[in-house]
C-alpha cells in the first residue's frame, strides 16, 4: 500500500492558515444579506408596503421556479469562466453588489412608490427580489465551490466547518445583534419603513467588508493547477445532463437532503416572527429574552465548533454531521416538553429579571440548559453540509473526470434557498391559520392559537428536519478513509494528465492500475488469516472453476447472450455452468480439506462463481474503453495475462471479507 500512501501524499493541496479563516466570511457575507432579506422580507411586503402578508410569504418561495432556471445557467457559466481573475472572485465580488443595489432600492426607494399604485408596489418588490437572487446565487455558489481549490486535506476540510460557521456567525450575528437595537428607535419597530432605511446600508456596509477579506483569502488558490484534472480545460455541461449528474452522484443526493434538513432546521428555529411570538407574544418579554437567549445559543455553540472539528478529523465529517445532530434532536425534545407545559401555572414561564433584579425559575433553568446545548448542537451543525459538498465534487471528479464545482455549487444552493425561502411560506401560512392578517411583532398581544403555532414552528419541524438529515446521511459514502482514496486517484490522473496524456486514457490507466494493485493486495490478506489461511485455494479454485466450466457450457449449451455490448461470446447457459462449476470444485476442496468449513466453502463457491464473472465484465469493459482486443499475447488465444487473473482479482476480496463479516474472523 506505499504506492496508494505516496500517491495521496502527493495529492494534498493545503491551504495556508489565513486563507482558512479569510475565505469563509464569503459564507458570512451571504448570511447577511440572509437575515437581512429571508428573515425581514415578508414583514417588510405586507407591513411597510401594505401587500397582502400570504402573497409576500408565498413569493419567497415560489419565486424558487425562477431560480431553478437560473442556477444551472450561473453554475454551468462558473465551470466556463478561467479568466486572469480566477474562476471564483470575479463572482463573488459582482454576487455582493447585485445584492446591494438589489436590496438598497427595495428597501429604500419601493416605500416611496404611492399606496394608490399598489401593482408598481407588487411589480417591484418581485423584480428587486428577483434581482438578489441571481446575486445570492453567484455569491453561495462560490462559496460551496471554491472549497474545492482551496484545500483537499482530509485534516483541514473539517478546519474549514469551523471557519465557515465562524463566518456565518459574524454575518448573521451582527445582524441580529443590530436589528432589535434599530427597531427600537423607530415607532413600530421591525414594521417601520425607518427600521429598513437603517437596516439596509448597515448589513451592506458589513458584507462587502467581509466579501473583500474573502477574496483575499482565495487569491492565491483561484487559478488553474488547482482546478480537477485538467488544469486550463473548462467543462461545458449542458442544461439536461443536469439531471444525469444528480443521478449519477448519490452522496450529492443525500448530502442536498442533509442539508435541506439543517437550513429548514436553523431557518425555522430562528425566524424573526417565531421568536416574536415566543418571546413578545406568548412570554411578554421580548427585549429581556431575544437578546439573551441568542448570545446564550451562540455561547454554546463555541465547544460545539470544537467538538464538531475534532470528531471529523477523528471520524469524518459525516460521524460528526450524525453525532451532533442527534444531540440536538434529544434537547429539542425536551425544548417541546417545556412549550407544552407553558401557561400551566406562574412556574411554567421564562423568567430573567424582575423589577430590575435577576429573577430565574426552574422552568427557565431547564429551558436554557435545553435550548442551549440544542442551539449550540445544530447551529455547530448547520453549515457543516456546505464543505461536504466539496468531497462531492471530487468524487464527481473521480468518477467522470468532470471538474464541475459551479455545478455542484448551485445544485447544493438551489436547495438551501429553496429551503431558507420556504420558511418565509411556512410561517406565514401557519400565522394564517389562527385568524392574523399580518405578521405579528413583538408588540403584537397573545391570540389563542399562538402557542401551538410556535410549539410546532420552533419545536416540531425542525425535529422532522434533522430527522431526515439522519436518515438521509445513514448511507453516506464518502468517509474520510474514501476522501483519501478519491484524491490518490485524482491527483495520478492530474500528474498523467499534466504528462500529456488524454484524459480519458488517464482515467482508465489509472483506474486500472488501482483497481489491480487495490484487489490483489487482499490476496495477501487471506494467506495471513491465520488458520483461515488455507483457504486462500479457494480464490483460485472460484476463479478458475468459474472460467472453464462457463467456457464449455458456453460452448456447448449456449444460446442467449449475456452481454453482448460487453463481452459478445458470453452466454446466460456459460454463467450458469460456471456458478455450479465454481459450486462443486469448491465443494470438492472443502469436503477434503476443510470440512469443519464445508458449508461455507459451498457458499464461497456461489458467490466466487457470480463474482469472478463480474471481473471477467470488468476486464472487457477495459479493453472496450481502450480500444484493444487482448491485453497480451504471452497466451495466444486467452487475451493476455491480465484475462486469466482478472476474476482472482475480484475473488480476492470477497473471499476475505467474508472470513472476516461472516466467519468471524479478527485480523
Amino acid at each position: 500500500m506505499s504506492e496508494q500512501n505516496s500517491a495521496a501524499s502527493a495529492s494534498v493541496n493545503r491551504a495556508k492558515p489565513y486563507q482558512l479563516m479569510l475565505f469563509p466570511l464569503n459564507n458570512g457575507a451571504t448570511n447577511v444579506y440572509y437575515v437581512l432579506v429571508l428573515s425581514y422580507i415578508a414583514t417588510f411586503g405586507s407591513k411597510v408596503l401594505a401587500l397582502s402578508m400570504i402573497f409576500a410569504s408565498v413569493m419567497v418561495t415560489g419565486m424558487r421556479l425562477f431560480d431553478a432556471i437560473t442556477d444551472p445557467i450561473i453554475g454551468a457559466l462558473m465551470d466556463r469562466t478561467n479568466g486572469k481573475f480566477g474562476k471564483f472572485r470575479p463572482f463573488m465580488v459582482i454576487g455582493n453588489l447585485i445584492m446591494a443595489v438589489s436590496i438598497l432600492v427595495l428597501y429604500c426607494l419601493t416605500p416611496l412608490i404611492p399606496a394608490s399604485m399598489e401593482w408598481a408596489r407588487y411589480v417591484a418588490f418581485v423584480a428587486l427580489y428577483a434581482i438578489w437572487v441571481i446575486g445570492y446565487t453567484f455569491q453561495t455558489s462560490c462559496t460551496r465551490s471554491g472549497q474545492t481549490v482551496l484545500t483537499n486535506d482530509p485534516k483541514q476540510r473539517p478546519l474549514f466547518t469551523i471557519f465557515n460557521t465562524v463566518g456565518s456567525l459574524l454575518g448573521m450575528g451582527a445582524m441580529q445583534f443590530f436589528a432589535p437595537i434599530l427597531a427600537k428607535n423607530y415607532e413600530g419597530g421591525y414594521a417601520s419603513a425607518g427600521f429598513f432605511r437603517t437596516l439596509a446600508p448597515v448589513g451592506i456596509v458589513i458584507s462587502i467588508a467581509l466579501t473583500i477579506l474573502a477574496v483575499i483569502g482565495i487569491w492565491e488558490k483561484d487559478q488553474p493547477k488547482y482546478f480537477g484534472i485538467g488544469g486550463q480545460k473548462t467543462e461545458k455541461i449542458k442544461f439536461a445532463e443536469y439531471v444525469a449528474i444528480i443521478k449519477g452522484n448519490n452522496p450529492m443526493q443525500r448530502l442536498m437532503v442533509a442539508g435541506a434538513g439543517c437550513k429548514l432546521a436553523l431557518s425555522i428555529a430562528t425566524n424573526t416572527t417565531v421568536l416574536c411570538m415566543l418571546y413578545g407574544c406568548m412570554m411578554g418579554n421580548y427585549d429581556g429574552l431575544y437578546l439573551p437567549m441568542m448570545v446564550l445559543g451562540y455561547v454554546f455553540s463555541v465547544p460545539f465548533f470544537l467538538l464538531t472539528v475534532r470528531t471529523s478529523q477523528k471520524k469524518g465529517q459525516k460521524a460528526s454531521l450524525m453525532r451532533y445532530v442527534s444531540v440536538a434532536l434529544i434537547c429539542y425534545i425536551g425544548v417541546l416538553v417545556l412549550l407544552l407545559l407553558w401557561g400551566k401555572g406562574d412556574a411554567f414561564t421564562l423568567s430573567l429579571m424582575s423589577d430590575g433584579k435577576v429573577s430565574v425559575n426552574v422552568y427557565t433553568i431547564l429551558f436554557i440548559a435545553l435550548f442551549g446545548i440544542g442551539y449550540g448542537a445544530y447551529y455547530a451543525t448547520a453549515d457543516m453540509p456546505i464543505p461536504m459538498v466539496a468531497d462531492c465534487s471530487d468524487y464527481e471528479t473521480y468518477i467522470s473526470g468532470k471538474y464541475i464545482p459551479g455545478i455542484m455549487g448551485t445544485l447544493f444552493s438551489l436547495v438551501d434557498k429553496l429551503v431558507s425561502s420556504l420558511s418565509a411560506t411556512v410561517v406565514g401560512v401557519a400565522v394564517s391559520f389562527i385568524g392574523l392578517d399580518s405578521l405579528p411583532t413583538q408588540y403584537d398581544p397573545y391570540t389563542p392559537g399562538m402557542n401551538v403555532v410556535v410549539i410546532v414552528l420552533f419545536c416540531v419541524i425542525p425535529m422532522i428536519a434533522w430527522a431526515a438529515t439522519l436518515l438521509a446521511m445513514k448511507n453516506y459514502s464518502l468517509t474520510g478513509e474514501k476522501m483519501k482514496e478519491i484524491q490518490a486517484v485524482n491527483a495520478c490522473r492530474r500528474d498523467a494528465v499534466a504528462g500529456g496524456m488524454k484524459l480519458e486514457d488517464a482515467m482508465a490507466t489509472i483506474t486500472g492500475i488501482f483497481y489491480v494493485v487495490f484487489f490483489s493486495f487482499h490476496v495477501t490478506l487471506v494467506d495471513q488469516a491465520g488458520p483461515y489461511g488455507l483457504m486462500l485455494w479457494l480464490i483460485v479454485i472460484t476463479a478458475f472453476g468459474t472460467d472453464i466450466m462457463a467456457y464449455f457450457s458456453g460452448y456447448l449449451l449456449g444460446k442467449h447472450k449475456l452481454c453482448p455490448h460487453i463481452s459478445p461470446k458470453k452466454t446466460i447457459e456459460g454463467s450458469i455452468g460456471g456458478v455450479l462449476g465454481s459450486v462443486i470444485l469448491s465443494g470438492l476442496f472443502g469436503w477434503f480439506f476443510l470440512p469443519d468449513l464445508l458449508i461455507h466453502c459451498l457458499v464461497i463457491g456461489v458467490l466466487g462463481g457470480i463474482v469472478s464473472q463480474f471481473g471477467d465484465l470488468t476486464a472487457s469493459i477495459f479493453k472496450r474503453k481502450m480500444g484493444i482486443k487482448d491485453y497480451g499475447h504471452l497466451i495466444p488465444g486467452h487475451g493476455g495475462i491480465l484475462d486469466r487473473f482478472d476474476s482472482v482479482l475480484f475473488t480476492g476480496p470477497m473471499v476475505y471479507y467474508y472470513i472476516v463479516l461472516v466467519i468471524g474472523y479478527m485480523p
